[in-house]
């Protein structure tokens, strides 16, 4: 950034995993709101390396290929995010970019705003240990209903929890992590009053991209943006055959055709 446009201003560079790059989002927005910074370059990248592939094989979080190649897919066919024929997801490499700013900087500058954030947050799982589940840290935000971190930021832009209509999940495609982020997400919506009947619409990131571990949560923000500008909701093309447990989630409902939005 100092060599092309000279920049210069404060750094964080948070290791989270597969939530790295959200973590790189929630420390910029908290560096614009505290004054620290007018504009922000955030993400997050992630490569391939032997060490990384053998801890997740041992944890049986990666497809086993023999096993996909026997059960009939092939290789774009391995990660099945909240499929009942998933086996754990695909290795990738890579990462993404998000600038952010506040609205009148963009307006001054120019830029084209691809969204607007209402809201970052990150929470721990207090006595829980996540390996790969419960990672119910997140219900947090919505605890205390109309008065929760999350709805007290929807409100600020006439916003309830009705009014969200997609949600780009982290879904590894491994037997616990589906299930488990499923429940997460219809707690949340339930806990803050969502209509019965209003779908909330899934994209399985991994489904189109792969995993790529640090890179992850960029690709998911990018991909959310896309939609909103696109006002396309991109489908899960090697979801078949929804695992029946996901279906105690009346809220969450998964597709593997694009669907236009108004």
């Amino acid at each position: 950034v100092q060599s092309y446009v000279g920049g210069d201003g404060p750094m964080t560079h948070p290791v989270g995993a597969c939530a790295a790059a959200a973590l790189s989002v929630e420390a910029g927005v908290e560096k614009i709101l505290l004054g620290k910074a007018d504009f922000v370059v955030a993400g997050g990248y992630d490569d391939i390396g032997v060490s990384g592939m053998i801890g997740f094989a041992d944890m049986n979080a990666t497809a086993p290929t023999q096993d996909m190649l026997d059960n009939g897919f092939v290789p774009r066919q391995f990660s099945r995010p909240n499929d009942a024929c998933r086996g754990g997801f695909v290795e990738s490499q890579g990462g993404g970019t998000l600038l952010l700013c506040r609205g009148d900087v963009a307006l001054r500058m120019g830029l084209s705003v691809m969204g607007v954030i209402a809201y970052t947050g990150s929470y721990s799982d207090g006595i829980h240990r996540s390996i790969p589940a419960p990672g119910q840290g997140l219900l947090a935000s919505a605890c205390g209903r109309e008065h929760s971190p999350l709805s007290r930021a929807m409100s600020q832009f006439g916003l309830t929890t009705d009014d969200i209509g997609l949600v780009y999940k982290h879904d590894t495609s491994t037997a616990a992590n589906d299930v488990n982020e499923n429940g997460l997400h219809h707690r949340i919506q339930s806990h803050l009053g969502r209509t019965n009947g209003n779908p909330l619409w899934v994209v399985s990131q991994k489904n189109l991209t792969g995993h790529s571990k640090g890179g992850a949560a960029s690709w998911q923000l990018i991909g959310l943006c896309q939609a909103l500008s696109q006002q396309k909701i991109p489908r899960n093309p090697n979801l078949r055959c929804v695992d029946p447990q996901m279906k105690d989630f009346e809220h969450m409902c998964f597709t593997d055709e694009p669907i236009e939005v108004a």
